[in-house]
């Protein structure tokens, strides 16, 4: 894992793109961090169709487990890592092209970020 801002620890997905583009999707991956949003339990209908699901992500979508928020035409979504692992998996889609990027593992959440309450208590 990487760090660059203070809090975040940030892993790269193991592909020769990102390893090309590794600073460009570490930027990515920050403005996120830092950008306030209001996530929800991701609905079968929020995931992308077809087989570009990568991870942890296909479970999230199987079992329900994931989560997402809108950011003008990207929809982020995230996805809790294996059983006993605290890492986060972050991915992007642009709603109008329909293109998928996985932008790696992050830890923790950040404090920027509102997450719906389990079980929907309030």
């Amino acid at each position: 894992m990487t760090r660059k801002l203070p809090g975040l620890w940030w892993a790269a997905p193991g592909s020769f793109q990102a390893l090309i583009g590794r600073a460009r999707l570490r930027e990515t991956v920050e403005a996120y961090w830092q950008t306030p949003l209001v996530w929800r339990q991701a609905r079968l209908a929020d995931w992308p169709s077809g087989d570009v699901l990568c991870g942890e992500f296909v479970h999230a979508k199987e079992d329900g487990s994931g989560f997402t928020s809108d950011l003008g035409r990207t929809r982020l979504f995230l996805a809790p890592g294996e059983w006993g692992e605290s890492e986060w998996q972050l991915a992007e889609t642009d709603l109008e092209t329909g293109r998928w990027r996985y932008l790696g593992d992050i830890y923790p959440l950040s404090s920027e970020w509102v997450m719906p309450v389990p079980g929907g208590l309030s």
